[in-house]
């Protein structure tokens, strides 16, 4: 059973209790008291903020003049996390008079791709601090308000690091009037990329608004409630970061080698981290032509040894009499044992230089 729908039943359990059954007698207690409702609504809104996770940061636009303060920091941050507030990109403008209560610009795109293209839009970025890891649900309230030439849309997308950017959603401003409106929630929760970021890891959100008709027309984050509640946030959970399991490459040097030089090559296991207890991957050698007998393996299992971060093994070219030309030789790691991940470098390529020649014809 899952943890929503384990949420959905002590709701509809709650609720059940402000309705006596039809069967009982007077003796059913009075939920109708002020002391009964006001305990019933505090336990459904801890089961609500439970469901939903926390506020990891959120921006309150009220207050902000001149198309406000870029960037511009949270109100609110939860507790082991690092900010970096919202930032106009260098392609967003300014000009004109700005509404009053509103965090943006002009100058919007008419498509998501001229906005990125030409810095138009927004960011804002979160990580964990050292030790704890970052979970995230939703960006929850998206407030704004735009003008009638301002932009109709917005692409929603996040970075891991110095990663490509990836898409999230598109979402739509419909409203066009000084009220404001809504947008979302963009649900980030069915995301694997966003759940458990570890300390290592900054998450950048970039939002492009486009659609735009006009070079002035105007979209804002909006305090539409005009109250100093977040008008624009994020949500999540940060929790203890566990242990990162070391990921492994392979190297070998040189990468290339000759028969006649009876090459020795160094093949190492690399782990990202100093490795717990004796860790083992299996090493196995393939190639077009290439034969047993064309190289000496010192071991087709590498060990990195406990406390330490690499592990080697040699593979020495056997000067053999055959004329094979030049030759590849592939080596690949696989199986790695319970405290290792393979990494994204598993496979390496040896050259091998041949120095027999064809016999006459």
């Amino acid at each position: 059973m899952n943890k929503q729908l384990r949420t959905n039943q002590k709701w509809h359990w709650l609720m059940g209790l402000l309705k006596a059954p039809s069967n009982v007698n007077s003796s059913w207690p009075d939920f109708g008291s002020l002391t009964i409702q006001l305990f019933l609504f505090t336990a459904l809104l801890g089961l609500t903020q439970q469901s939903l996770g926390q506020v990891i940061a959120g921006f309150d636009v009220n207050g902000q003049t001149a198309y406000g303060t870029s960037p511009l920091a949270p109100i609110a941050t939860a507790s082991n996390v690092t900010i970096t507030g919202l930032t106009r990109g260098a392609g967003v403008t300014t000009t004109g008079t700005a509404a009053a209560r509103g965090w943006g610009g002009n100058g919007w795109a008419a498509t998501a791709a001229d906005g990125i293209t030409g810095n138009k839009f927004v960011t804002f970025a979160a990580k964990a601090n050292a030790g704890f890891a970052l979970s995230l649900s939703s960006i929850d309230p998206l407030a704004y308000r735009r003008s009638g030439t301002g932009p109709t849309n917005a692409l929603v997308q996040y970075q891991i690091n110095a990663e490509s950017f990836v898409d999230i959603a598109t979402i739509n401003f419909p409203v066009t009037t000084a009220g404001g409106g809504q947008a979302g929630p963009i649900t980030l929760g069915a995301i694997t990329a966003l759940q458990n970021l570890p300390s290592a890891s900054t998450v950048t959100f970039r939002i492009i608004p486009y659609g735009a008709t006009g070079t002035g027309g105007t979209w804002y984050i909006f305090d539409v409630a005009n109250s100093t509640a977040s008008d624009f946030a994020l949500n999540g959970t940060v929790a203890t970061e566990g242990p990162v399991t070391p990921t492994v490459t392979l190297s070998v040097n040189p990468t290339t080698a000759t028969e006649a030089g009876a090459t020795v090559v160094t093949v190492t296991a690399t782990a990202s981290a100093a490795v717990t207890g004796d860790q083992t991957v299996n090493l196995a050698v393939t190639g077009t032509g290439i034969t047993a007998g064309d190289y000496n393996l010192s071991g087709t299992t590498i060990t990195i040894p406990n406390g330490t971060t690499s592990g080697s093994v040699t593979f020495t070219v056997v000067n053999d009499t055959d004329a094979e030309g030049t030759e590849t030789a592939t080596l690949a790691l696989s199986s790695p044992s319970a405290g290792i991940a393979l990494g994204t470098t598993t496979t390496q390529n040896i050259t091998i230089t041949d120095d027999d020649t064809p016999a006459a014809p």
